[in-house]
This record gives C-alpha cells, sequence and structure tokens, in this order.
C-alpha cells in the first residue's frame, strides 16, 4: 500500500526517525520510494509499505508529530 507523505527532502530523515521511534522500521515494514521529478517538484514523497495496518500508524503517527512540531513553534 503506497501512501504519500506532503514532506521536502529535508524531511525524509526526520519522518523515517519518527517511524523508527514507534517501531515502522524501513525494509521490514515499509521501502521508500525514490524521488521522481514530479513528485519532488510537488513535494510529495512515497513510502510502500508492505500492510495496511503499519500504513495506517506511519500516517496517524506522523500527522500527530507534525502537529505537535507546529505547537512547538508558534
Amino acid at each position: 500500500m503506497n501512501v504519500d507523505f506532503a514532506i521536502t527532502g529535508r524531511y525524509v530523515h526526520e519522518i523515517k526517525a519518527v517511524l523508527q521511534s514507534v517501531g515502522i522500521n524501513e525494509g521490514t515494514d515499509y521501502d521508500a520510494l525514490p524521488f521522481s521529478p514530479a513528485s519532488r517538484a510537488s513535494g510529495q514523497h512515497t513510502f510502500a509499505f508492505h500492510n495496511k495496518q503499519a500504513a495506517l500508524e506511519a500516517t496517524t503517527t506522523w500527522e500527530t508529530h507534525v502537529k505537535q512540531r507546529a505547537l512547538l513553534h508558534r
């Protein structure tokens, strides 16, 4: 199951660290697909999750993280 995250290249390391902190690991639970010129231009980065549950957990975890980060930078 592919999930597109609206992130630029500089946040790729951050999202991977956030996902790993909750036990969602690259290679085991998902594969990061390379940026294409179109995805880079649109700010989308796609992860191919191996199962739907991991995709749902990752999406929820990242959205929560982004909201908390925004509150800290107010």
